[in-house]
């Protein structure tokens, strides 16, 4: 009676030839987290590939062993993106933002009753009182409010009726004022653009120009 259990390849001079090929990427991006989105945060995206043989079996007969594998575990992309403003994370400007600083116009500190900030898409907020500017009051100017602070600076009337900012100490990243890092209280004067980022690196980030209301 016949064997039925399958040659050995090598005692029947049938060889089997299995080939299977994976291919397997992982990427790994920073991740960064304070109480904003630090202005340096990027993600990479890893992919995984396999490539099936083709592979002859004993007695002539034709066999494909097609062998795709995706190791799930090796495959992997932190991601360090920034984080949704509700999440109370501030994540370091990225050097790819561009640099949002303007020079002050000229004339005298801005005395009017009623001052406004103009986003770059045109939403504007008025301001009538002393305010304090964060993520959640910033939020309708766009997604990069996640790099301010809950509490990032205050807009405000000085001893002289003049607007000044005053800058809130120890944020993630810095208030900027015409590009420049703001260390005290400075007036405010028409056209001035306020935005947070680094100085140093030439990142801004939501920049946002003072007009008289």
């Amino acid at each position: 009676m016949a064997d039925a259990t399958t040659p050995d390849a090598g005692a029947t001079g049938t060889g089997m030839a299995d080939a299977a090929s994976t291919g397997t990427t992982s990427a790994d991006a920073g991740t960064a987290s304070a109480d904003a989105a630090p202005v340096d945060a990027s993600a990479t995206d890893a992919g995984a590939t396999a490539t099936p043989s083709a592979d002859a079996g004993a007695g002539g007969t034709a066999a494909t062993d097609a062998a795709t594998t995706a190791d799930a575990g090796a495959a992997t992309a932190d991601a360090g993106t920034t984080t949704p403003a509700d999440a109370g994370t501030t994540a370091p400007a990225s050097a790819d933002a561009g640099a949002a600083g303007a020079a002050p116009a000229a004339g005298g500190a801005l005395t009017a009753e009623r001052i406004q900030l103009v986003g770059e898409s045109g939403q504007t907020m008025s301001l009538a009182v002393r305010t304090p500017l964060g993520k959640h009051i910033v939020r309708q100017f766009g997604e990069d409010s996640n790099v301010w602070d809950t509490e990032q600076c205050t807009l405000e009337r000085g001893a002289d009726g003049a607007w000044q900012i005053v800058p809130e100490p120890g944020t993630t990243n810095e208030t900027l004022l015409n590009g420049a890092p703001v260390t005290g209280p400075q007036p405010l004067h028409e056209g001035d653009v306020i935005a947070v980022g680094r100085a140093e690196k030439g990142i801004a980030r939501l920049p946002l120009t003072v007009r008289t209301a």
